[in-house]
């Protein structure tokens, strides 16, 4: 029995559905089930006036991914029928916080007995507060937001696997270092006790992302960072680690293309990278370069606010900081700068 679960995207349902190919393809294996545990983040298209348009599309425009899935027509249509013959079943969502669009609001407010689809090539169906599912001998529950009311009336039974979208008090914190979390949860939890529990929610830190505190840099930790990360994949099964990584010199030549950059080397011949360089070191490879691995979107005036720095005409422009070249568009009023990374392989 394979389960996969999703954590909170946001609307960039592209990115989550080729994780899922990619790793059904390189695994050859199926999902038995895939969940998504809120935040989906469908929303309509701005043009649509059903909602204003949202401020993170102007930093990432992939949270209106799902909305373009959902509108697709023609061959993106096919592409998205394609997408679904690949896996075993709809992907079943839970109604987070930021799940602003109709479907799952009506799912939530007529408390439909079955799954709603979200989509016309029924990728996604939202699952209503209190569902549970057997999948083989596991029985799934499934619990809107944090409160456990729904699940318990309609399935007193124990639970196997909860999924909800909150984790219980104590998990997460606020800006304030305060615990979060619903008290409710937590107590079903300590008197169901189901095996597993699975939530998002709570943004945490995680593996994409490797910070020093300046005053231990050089020291090693970083080096010691990337093995602890191999040995938990290894301890997983997994054959290889996949590590999105952002050139610690690239901003000293913002000028020269990322392909060319992550290709020099020292006279020794390791690479010219200090970040790549580690990762080299413990039997990493470049796979390939991401040249528009995080795209940034902003007004003029936000870039001037960002940067310290005037922008009086149009065109590109070199940001202290920016691993590329800031394009500024004052006809139309937006910044907008992409920046390249790249993905580095390490087996395990």
């Amino acid at each position: 029995m394979i389960i996969g679960f999703i954590g909170d995207i946001h609307g960039r349902a592209c990115h989550a559905l080729a994780i899922l190919l990619i790793w059904q393809s390189m695994r050859k294996k199926m999902f038995d089930l895939v969940v998504q545990v809120g935040d989906l983040g469908v929303m309509p298209l701005p043009q649509s006036g059903e909602i204003p348009y949202d401020r993170f599309s102007q930093w990432d425009p992939a949270v209106y991914d799902l909305c373009s899935l959902i509108l697709a027509e023609g061959t993106d249509a096919q592409l998205a029928r394609d997408t679904r013959a690949q896996l075993t079943s709809s992907i079943l969502v839970v109604a987070g916080n930021h799940d602003e669009f109709a479907a799952i609001r009506n799912c939530v407010e007529t408390k439909s007995s079955v799954p709603i689809p979200l989509d016309p090539h029924d990728l996604f169906k939202c699952v209503p507060d209190g569902f549970t599912l057997e999948v083989g001998e596991e029985t799934i529950g499934f619990c809107e937001g944090g409160d456990p009311e729904a699940l318990q009336h309609n399935h007193p039974k124990d639970i196997d696997i909860l999924v909800s979208h909150e984790g219980g008090f104590g998990v997460g914190a606020d800006a304030d270092n305060l615990a979060e979390g619903p008290h409710d949860l937590l107590e079903y939890l300590r008197t169901s006790k189901p095996r597993y529990h699975v939530f998002g929610h709570f943004h945490h830190p995680g593996a994409l992302g490797v910070d020093i505190r300046p005053d231990c840099q050089g020291q090693g930790y970083s080096r010691e960072i990337l093995l602890a990360m191999k040995h938990i994949a290894d301890c997983h099964g997994f054959s290889f680690l996949i590590a999105p990584v952002r050139p610690t010199f690239k901003d000293r030549y913002p000028l020269t293309k990322i392909d060319d950059y992550i290709a020099w080397k020292r006279e020794d011949g390791q690479p010219f990278d200090p970040w790549i360089r580690v990762h080299w070191k413990i039997g990493g490879r470049i796979a390939r370069a991401a040249p528009k691995s995080m795209s940034v979107r902003g007004t003029v005036n936000d870039w001037e606010k960002w940067t310290d720095m005037s922008f009086p005409t149009s065109g590109e422009y070199v940001v202290p900081g920016a691993l590329a070249p800031v394009s500024i568009d004052r006809e139309n009023n937006v910044g907008y700068h992409e920046e390249p990374n790249v993905w580095i392989i390490h087996d395990v």
